[in-house]
C-alpha cells in the first residue's frame, strides 16, 4: 500500500469477506499546484480511493493488521477444529490362537 497511511486504510471482516479500502487524504488539487507554481511531469503512484475483496474460508480468523513501509501484512489463525484433525489408529496383532494382541503405547 505505497503511499497510504494507517489512518487512510480499513480493514473489516464480513461474512468470510474480507474488504480493504482505502481513501486518499484530502491533497492538494491541482489548481493549488498551479499557484504555488508546481507543474508535474510525471505522477508515479496515483492515489486514488480503493477497496478489494477476498474471501475467507470460515475456520480462518484475523489475528492482527501491520503496516511497515507501504507493506500490509495479516495475521491470521486457521483454526482445524479436533474432529476434523488426522487421527492415529493403533494397530493389533492376532496371534495364532485368533486372540488380538494390543500394541501398548511406550
Amino acid at each position: 500500500m505505497p503511499g497510504y497511511s494507517q489512518d487512510e486504510l480499513e480493514i473489516s471482516v464480513h461474512n468470510h469477506q474480507i474488504t480493504i479500502s482505502g481513501k486518499a487524504s484530502d491533497e492538494k488539487n491541482e489548481s493549488e499546484d498551479e499557484k504555488e507554481g508546481v507543474k508535474w511531469l510525471h505522477q508515479g503512484i496515483s492515489k486514488n480511493g480503493f477497496s478489494v475483496n477476498f474471501s475467507l474460508e470460515h475456520r480462518i480468523t484475523i489475528q492482527q493488521a501491520t503496516l511497515d513501509k507501504g507493506l500490509l501484512t495479516l495475521q491470521f489463525i486457521y483454526e482445524i477444529p479436533e474432529q476434523e484433525k488426522p487421527q492415529k489408529i493403533p494397530i493389533g496383532v492376532q496371534n495364532e490362537s485368533g486372540c488380538v494382541l494390543e500394541h501398548n503405547a511406550a
